[in-house]
This record gives structure tokens, C-alpha cells and sequence, in this order.
């Protein structure tokens, strides 16, 4: 610690005239001294280093590049009300950094809390998910953040529609790490799906905040009322047979083949029809299991015939040369 505060305050005292190559060597043994610092040792000294020059000593946290360095530029950027941009790219810039620790969880998450921005809640999303990979003892960090989440979409996703959406976008992020540890997300996104309260936009968010969990019973069964609600609007009904199409049961596909000719909303039946004629048709080998159930649901039942569903469905043209992505497992990329 004391060699770094020699170096700033030599890097300093240079003239403005002085040979450049001194100060860049300077700078870049402040750099390496501030590296092998521990992050106590950072904490106790970064007062007085601001003290002699505080845009040195951001720039050479910054070159720093370990945690404890990105750790101490936030809280920095926040306790000078710093523009929320720069704060923002701090966070983020802290959340790639490889081995997650509990402290860095608790400073993202804080981040986001203040900052109610994208960029910090995807921060989040990342840390959460590499967090829970690498280090089981988060794990009640991981529940107070489930806890936060599931607060901001009570009264079934009825509040702010832009702050709903995020939040549900966040969810989706890390639904998969977070049902792992508790059913709290997964009931709460499970309740604005079944409310005719929100926007559609903010109903088929609640639906897509699914795609990293697993289709268990209870959302199944959701999923499965939700396709045959014919009071509901066509794009949440289909949103959910997406969701549900990633892994239903016999008895799931079977009801929606035998009520799919009855169906009434032209939309549904025709998109329905032909991405049904669509698993039929494919050999990728993710999709074969999804095949056995439809044959055999197919054996006590039949699709509309095939004039009408390409007549309105754009899905069966454009979908016969592409692979069938609602259904694929391995889909596991963030969406922001």
C-alpha cells in the first residue's frame, strides 16, 4: 500500500514536460501495486490516493482490472453522484469479470436497486447466474434477490408497464439458476400469466419469463388453459403453446390436437396447424422426442387439411427451411 501512494504521488510531482516514457512506466507499476493489493488494503488507501489525484487514481483502477478494483470505482462513482452512464458501464464491466465472489453479488445487486436501469439489472442476470455456478454459500443473497424480483411484479405484473417488463425480462435471465433454489419466481410469474389485468405485452413477458425454467406440472397445466382460453387474446394463446411446445406431455398434445379443428380464431388454428405440420416434417434430433407424442396424439385425430393452414399461416412457408427455435433446449443466451 505504501509503495503505491510513493508511486501516484512521484507520477505526480512529474512536470507536465517530463519525458513521457517515466510517466507511462509510473502509471504502469501503480497499476501492478494496485493489483496485488488485497481489497481491504485497496479500501483503507483509496482515500488517500483520491486526496493526491483522484483522475489517476480512477484511471489506474480502471487498468487495475481485478474485482476489488471495479468494486471500489463504483462505490467511487456513486458517492460523487457520478453520471448514471458511467456508473452503468461499471457495473457491467464488474459483472464479467471471472470468479464471482458474495460481495460482488451484494454490490450489482445494490447497483441495480439505485440505478433501476438495464444495464444493471442484466449485470445482475450474469453475476447471479456465474455466482450460483461457482460458490453455494450465496445462496441467501440468491433468495433476497428472488424475494426483490417477486415484490416488484406483485399485484400480478398490475404495476409500472416499462419497470414490469424489465423485471419479468430479468426473471426469464435467471429463472433456470433461481427455481433451483426456490418456487417463489416461478408462482409469482405463474399469477400474471393467469391475470387478464396487464397489458398483452406485459402478459406474454410473464409467459416468455419461462424459457430457462423447467415445464413442471403446475406450469404446464397454466400453459395448457391458457392455449385453450379462447376468451383470451390470439398472441398470448399462442405465446403460451410455444412455451408449453418445449415439453408437453402426451396428454398436452393429445387435447391440442383433438380440439384444434374446432378451434375458432383463424390465427391460432393456422399457426397451430402448421408448426405442428413443421415437427412433423423435421429431422434435427432435438425435436424426434416431440414427434413420437404428436404421431401418436395424430392417431386419434387430424389436422386441419392442408389448403387452409397455408393459406393463412405465414409460419408454415417461412418456417419449413428453419429449424424450429421455441422448441430447441439448448436456447440459453440472456435476452436484454
Amino acid at each position: 500500500a505504501e509503495a503505491a501512494m510513493k508511486t501516484l504521488q512521484e507520477l505526480q510531482n512529474l512536470h507536465i514536460s517530463e519525458q513521457n516514457a517515466k510517466r507511462a512506466n509510473l502509471f504502469s507499476k501503480l497499476v501492478t501495486e494496485l493489483r496485488g493489493l488485497s481489497d481491504e488494503a485497496v479500501s483503507s488507501l483509496l482515500p488517500k490516493l483520491v486526496e493526491v489525484s483522484s483522475p489517476i487514481t480512477f484511471q489506474a483502477l480502471m487498468q487495475c482490472g481485478q474485482p476489488q478494483c471495479y468494486a471500489h470505482i463504483l462505490r467511487w462513482l456513486k458517492s460523487e453522484k457520478a453520471n448514471p452512464l458511467l456508473i452503468d458501464v461499471a457495473t457491467y464491466l464488474m459483472a464479467l469479470l471471472p470468479g464471482p465472489s458474495a460481495q460482488r453479488l451484494r454490490d450489482v445487486f445494490n447497483t441495480a436497486k439505485e440505478q433501476q436501469s438495464r444495464a444493471a439489472f442484466y449485470a445482475l442476470s450474469h453475476v447471479v447466474n456465474n455466482c450460483h455456478r461457482t460458490d453455494p454459500a450465496v445462496t441467501q443473497d440468491l433468495l433476497n434477490i428472488a424475494d426483490y424480483l417477486s415484490e416488484q411484479i406483485r399485484d400480478d405484473c398490475t404495476g409500472n408497464e416499462d419497470h414490469t417488463y424489465l423485471m419479468l425480462r430479468v426473471i426469464g435471465n435467471i429463472g433456470g439458476t433461481m427455481e433451483q433454489l426456490t418456487p417463489r419466481l416461478t408462482s409469482s410469474v405463474l399469477k400474471c400469466i393467469k391475470s387478464t389485468e396487464p397489458s398483452l405485452l406485459i402478459q406474454k413477458a410473464a409467459i416468455q419469463a419461462l424459457r430457462k425454467m423447467e415445464i413442471q406440472d403446475e406450469v404446464r397445466e397454466v400453459l395448457l388453459q391458457t392455449f385453450l382460453n379462447d376468451t383470451s387474446p390470439g398472441d398470448k394463446r399462442l405465446a403460451a403453446y410455444l412455451m408449453l411446445m418445449r415439453d408437453p406431455s402426451q396428454s398436452d398434445v393429445s387435447k391440442i390436437t383433438q380440439l384444434l379443428p374446432w378451434e375458432q380464431n383463424e390465427q391460432v388454428k393456422n399457426f397451430v396447424a402448421s408448426h405442428i405440420a413443421n415437427i412433423l416434417n423435421s429431422e434435427e434430433l432435438y425435436v424426434q422426442n416431440l414427434k413420437m407424442l404428436v404421431k401418436e396424439a395424430l392417431k386419434n385425430s387430424q389436422l386441419p387439411t392442408v389448403m387452409d393452414f397455408k393459406k393463412f399461416s405465414r409460419n408454415y412457408h417461412f418456417s419449413k427451411s428453419l429449424s424450429l427455435p421455441p422448441l430447441d433446449p439448448l436456447a440459453k443466451h440472456t435476452q436484454h
